[in-house]
This record gives structure tokens, sequence and C-alpha cells, in this order.
């Protein structure tokens, strides 16, 4: 069983919510039957749990879409700095599809057809299941990542998102398109967008970024 640190949920996301860490350490329902240890590595169903009770915890503070554009501006992470210097958003996501380091158990799924990047948001180990307090917000990080390093304000052209979390009103209005329903998020990129220059790019730091990703 794969453990997950917890590292960007203590360190970055709490402080994107107002919650203190040590008060969603206390309040985890595994805080009895679990010991943190120097690595702060948890299952992934416990990782789940945690950003459950993070999430009760931040109420109105953790809508998703305000979460996941903080965190696309905010967090200066070895694995955001990798794709935020990416020749492009296909490589961007490429990369962080392949060193998926931050998320617990989530994994970034890619694939491609002739008019479109697909990237969706799964379980790293089925059966878990995601919450969409989870998966929502990375979604939206996505999204604003792509337009920040392009200077473009991407539209995608199909938007997939579990029911019920954001009104469906609220999220086409910031992604751009109408919300479709699904247990998964999914998103998909027109090629044009997906191979848009970032204006960050920066092939020589990415060489030392990846050695160091590579040693992870």
């Amino acid at each position: 069983m794969s453990k997950h640190s917890i590292a960007i949920l203590l360190n970055a996301v709490c402080p994107i919510v107002g919650v203190d860490p040590d008060d969603l350490l206390r309040e985890v329902p595994w805080r009895e039957t679990t010991a943190l240890g120097p690595e702060m590595l948890v299952s992934g169903q416990e990782y789940v749990t945690l950003f459950q009770t993070l999430a009760l915890l931040a109420g109105e503070r953790g809508e998703p879409i305000a979460v996941g554009k903080a965190m696309a501006t905010g967090p200066i992470l070895p694995i955001f700095l990798a794709l935020s210097i990416a020749p492009d958003m296909a490589e961007g996501f490429r990369r962080l599809a392949r060193y998926k380091t931050l998320f617990g158990p989530v994994a970034i799924r890619l694939s491609h057809t002739r008019s479109a990047l697909r990237v969706e948001v799964v379980p790293e180990e089925p059966p878990l299941t995601l919450p969409p307090q989870l998966s929502a917000p990375i979604g939206v990080f996505l999204v604003e990542k792509a337009r920040v390093h392009s200077l473009r304000h991407i539209v995608p052209l199909r938007v997939t998102f579990p029911p019920g979390l954001i009104e469906d009103e609220i999220a086409s209005a910031y992604f751009g398109t109408a919300i479709e329903h699904g247990d998964n998020v999914a998103i998909d990129f027109a090629i044009p967008d997906a191979r848009a220059p970032f204006m960050s790019v920066n092939n020589a730091l990415w060489l030392d970024i990846e050695a160091d990703l590579e040693r992870q």
C-alpha cells in the first residue's frame, strides 16, 4: 500500500483556507490510531479523510475555485515549478502526471485525440474514491496554471465535474463552458491551446529540477 506525504496540505493548503494545521490534526478521525513520523506519511484513505476534515473546518473558505486559483499562483514547489517552466501546457501536464508527488492518492491521467488533450483527475489506487473537495480544486489548478503561464484566457472544450459541490452556473462562469457531470474531474483542451507557448519556459532549470524529482 502506497504512503503519501501530507506536507502540502499542512504547509500550503491550510494557510490558503485559514485552518491551523494543529487544529486539523487534532480533528482528523484517525488521530488516535495513526502515528505520524517525521516524513508525515499516511495511507490513501487517511489522506482522503484528512482532506475531507480540512474542507469541513474551512467551510466557505474552502470554496474549490478559490482554492484552486490560490494554489496555482501561490506555493513555489518543485513540481509546480516544473509545470510552470515547461514549453507549453501539454509538456507541463506530462511532467505533473509523471512526477505527481503532491496530491496524495491522486493521479493525473492524460490522453489525446486529433483535436483535444484530455486531463483526468483519478484515484491512484482504485477502488479508492476521490472526494470532490479534493479533485475539484485540482481541476481548477490545472486550468489556472495553463492560463497564467500561456498569458491566454484558455477556455476548455469540455469540463466534467462531480455534481453538487459547485453550482453549475459558477463553474461555467470560471471555465467558460457548460459543465457536464461525472464521477471524476476531466477537462478537454483544444490542441492549439495545449501547444500554446508558456512565457516562463526555462529548459536549463528544468534539467536541475528533473534530476531532483528523479531522486525523490
